[in-house]
């Protein structure tokens, strides 16, 4: 499914800010890479800008043309020191033209596949693109039996919440929020239908299935494809994991 297109790409600079540190905590890893850095599903650069401001040579990969079209504007006003290439391309299939020192894949953009066998195909594809012994860091929310008890059954059945208002990037109006969800725990999937409706103007609908991943689920799934997971934090000041926060993973390519 296409997601984050033409307006939803405009809004969501507005509404899906990041987790508190997550900025800094990948500008630091990408200093201590000391070298070339992939962000996959880099979107509209909210982690990419940071870091080639660094002097840190970087690319964006992501799939969606009108997320790599906002990037590419910011990137040409901050004209930041590292050099920064965007590519449209797939999380499962890009091949870097040169192996890279770090490999990014922030917030939730690895559960934007929704198949096991997906997941250790991007795997596979990010081991091959990484220089030896490269990092490669994962971040996404970890799921709590009360979240999964919570929006079982129908999307429809869900109530509808208002998550947030903000002022449209480009008219300037009031623009309101809100979400229905629906998990499905046989298959590891959250639903999300987020509405925003502006005053006075359009009304975006914008659907998107998400598979969460269990932590030692996670763990299996380095060793299964040529990783060694080095750390695991619960929030971006490298804080312990703990069940319901955040799982933010740090693992090492290994030596065939």
């Amino acid at each position: 499914m296409t997601q984050y297109h033409n307006q939803d790409a405009l809004l969501y600079d507005s509404y899906a800010t990041g987790v508190k540190g997550d900025v800094e905590f990948h500008v630091s890893m990408a200093r201590e890479s000391e070298g070339s850095v992939i962000e996959m599903g880099c979107g509209t650069g909210r982690l990419l800008v940071p870091i080639a401001r660094e002097g840190i040579d970087v690319t964006g990969v992501d799939r969606e043309s009108a997320m790599l079209d906002i990037a590419e504007r910011k990137v040409a006003l901050e004209n930041p020191k590292g050099k920064v290439k965007l590519v449209k391309g797939d999380l499962r299939t890009f091949r870097s033209e040169f192996p890279c020192s770090l490999i990014i894949v922030a917030y939730r953009t690895f559960l934007h596949l929704t198949e096991p066998g997906s997941m250790r195909q991007a795997l596979n594809s990010m081991r091959d693109n990484l220089a030896p012994n490269g990092r490669l860091i994962l971040s996404f929310f970890d799921p709590t039996l009360e979240f999964i008890d919570e929006y079982q059954g129908p999307i429809k059945r869900s109530p509808v919440r208002i998550v947030q208002t903000f002022d449209h990037p480009v008219s300037g109006r009031p623009v309101v929020m809100s979400n229905r969800r629906s998990v499905n725990p046989e298959f590891q999937l959250v639903t999300t239908e987020s509405v925003f409706e502006e005053s006075g103007g359009e009304t975006t609908v914008v659907p998107l299935t998400l598979r969460y991943v269990f932590r030692y689920e996670m763990e299996y799934l380095f060793e299964l494809c040529g990783f060694e997971a080095e750390a695991l934090y619960g929030d971006f000041d490298r804080g312990p994991y703990h069940y319901g926060g955040e799982q933010i993973w740090v693992a090492r390519k290994k030596a065939r």
